[in-house]
Formats: C-alpha cells, structure tokens, sequence
C-alpha cells in the first residue's frame, strides 16, 4: 500500500509519467515464490512499452524499470 505522501506527490513528477498497479497479493498462490507470476509478467510488458520509448528517454524509463 503506499503512503498518502507518496500518492499525493505523483503530480509533482515530471512528464511523461508511467504509472502501473501490481497485484502482489500474498494469498494468491502465483503471488508466492522466487519468481511470482505478476514480476514476470511485468518485466515482458516493460520490454514491449520500451519499444515505443522516445530514445531520449530510454535510459530513465529502463532506470526505472
């Protein structure tokens, strides 16, 4: 869960800004484990959004990500 500082900050980041939610819920079973489904699932999305990158701003979103 993240704090209400942190929520309320989001509009001071700069732009463009990436937003994403994970569901990291301990009770589900792909949640568990060395490699939980949601992070896997993430970092093959995160490789087809860097595609579409502006080259610019590749090396902070890959920072990021």
């Amino acid at each position: 869960m993240l704090k209400p500082g942190t929520i309320q900050s989001l509009p001071d980041l700069p732009a463009p800004l990436l937003t994403i939610y994970l569901d990291t819920n301990p009770a589900k079973q792909t949640s568990r484990g060395l490699r939980p489904e949601y992070l896997t699932r993430f970092e093959s999305q995160a490789k087809l959004i860097a595609q579409a990158v502006p080259t610019g701003d590749l090396p902070l979103f890959l920072e990021q990500v």
